[in-house]
């Protein structure tokens, strides 16, 4: 497997402003780049439904530079991704 397709977003309610998507935006990609740093190839904002939402492309390079999606993407380390974002998603749904 040379990538993993993502898809971030929020609840419906979240997103019913220009400022709130502009937010979600930028603290999703930031996630991003925390998490994944330069194995995150891609985050591009999609506004084609009703709700805002981001598909990452992400190469699961392990840090001893072998590809292993398995490793980086299990039933341990996925909790773990979920409880990280919404801890960043936290800090933009404070500021309304």
């Amino acid at each position: 497997m040379l990538c993993i397709e993502a898809v971030l977003s929020l609840s419906p309610d979240f997103s019913q402003s220009n400022t709130n998507t502009k937010d979600f935006a930028i603290n999703a990609r930031k996630w991003l780049r925390n998490e994944f740093g330069d194995n995150l190839v891609s985050a591009v904002l999609h506004l084609d439904e009703k709700t805002p939402h981001i598909h990452a492309h992400i190469v699961p390079m392990t840090d001893d530079a072998r590809l292993s999606a398995r490793e980086l993407f299990n039933k341990s380390t996925l909790p773990d991704y979920q409880k990280s974002y919404l801890n960043q998603m936290k800090t933009i749904e404070t500021k309304i």
